[in-house]
């Protein structure tokens, strides 16, 4: 059977996400066939069947290795009802993980 999906790759150094389709060999039971783990390796591909854990996937990618604090920041302000400009990448990201669902 195969399911739709995601795979995030590292190509040439840059986070890249495909469209794709798995079959359920891929899948893992610890995501409840939602993902799919080749490899240890955080750098390799990883897929995923739906589209909003794909999404906090890439969202983590960007923001790793920024400050913990800034994050909790910007997190405690936006739920403060703080209008919070958005003019990285990096403020694009906090706000996706914190706005949409982990799981459709």
């Amino acid at each position: 059977m195969k399911f739709p999906g995601y795979r995030l790759s590292i190509v040439d150094g840059m986070l890249s996400v495909s469209v794709t389709e798995f079959d359920e060999t891929e899948l893992s039971t610890a995501s409840d066939w939602k993902e799919t783990w080749e490899n240890a390796d955080e750098a390799l591909p990883h897929g995923y069947v739906e589209p909003f854990a794909m999404l906090h996937a890439v969202c983590r990618r960007v923001l790793e290795g920024t400050d913990p604090e800034l994050a909790a920041s910007f997190t405690a302000r936006f739920q403060a009802g703080e209008a919070l400009p958005v003019s990285t990448l990096e403020d694009l990201a906090r706000l996706m993980q914190m706005t949409l669902p982990k799981k459709q």
